[in-house]
C-alpha cells in the first residue's frame, strides 16, 4: 500500500511538472519565404522583449547588397545575395509586435527567406 502511494505521487509530480512546463518558456519561431520578391516581411507577435535572433537568406538573381531591419527597433543589418544563410542577435530590445523587413538595394528580384527567434 505504501509503495502505490509513493509511485502515484510521484506520477502525479511529474505531470504536474509537464503541464506546468509547456506553458513557460515557450520560444517563438516564425519564418516566412517569399519567391522571386522585391522584398519579404515577417511578422514577429508578442515578442516579449530582451534578446531577438533573425536568420536571412537572399538566393538568385543580381548579387547586390541586401538589407533588413525590423520596424520599430534598433535591430538592422546588411549582407548580399548569394552570401551564405547568416543569423544576427539584437540584445536588450522592448517587447512587442514588429514587422521584420529584407529587400534588394536596387530592387532585383530574389527567394528570401527570414525567420526570428525569441
Amino acid at each position: 500500500m505504501r509503495k502505490t502511494g509513493a509511485v502515484a505521487g510521484i506520477v502525479g509530480a511529474v505531470a504536474a511538472t509537464l503541464m506546468l512546463g509547456s506553458g513557460t518558456a515557450s520560444a517563438a519561431n516564425p519564418t516566412n519565404y517569399c519567391s522571386n520578391a522585391t522584398e519579404c516581411y515577417l511578422s514577429i507577435n508578442n515578442f516579449g522583449g530582451g534578446t531577438l535572433a533573425i536568420d536571412a537568406d537572399a538566393i538568385g538573381g543580381v548579387n547586390e547588397a541586401v538589407g533588413w531591419y525590423v520596424g520599430g527597433l534598433n535591430c538592422s543589418a546588411s549582407t548580399t545575395v548569394n552570401a551564405p544563410a547568416q543569423s544576427w542577435v539584437c540584445h536588450n530590445q522592448p517587447g512587442g509586435s514588429y514587422q521584420l523587413r529584407i529587400y534588394g538595394a536596387n530592387g532585383n528580384r530574389h527567394n528570401f527567406s527570414l525567420g526570428a527567434r525569441y
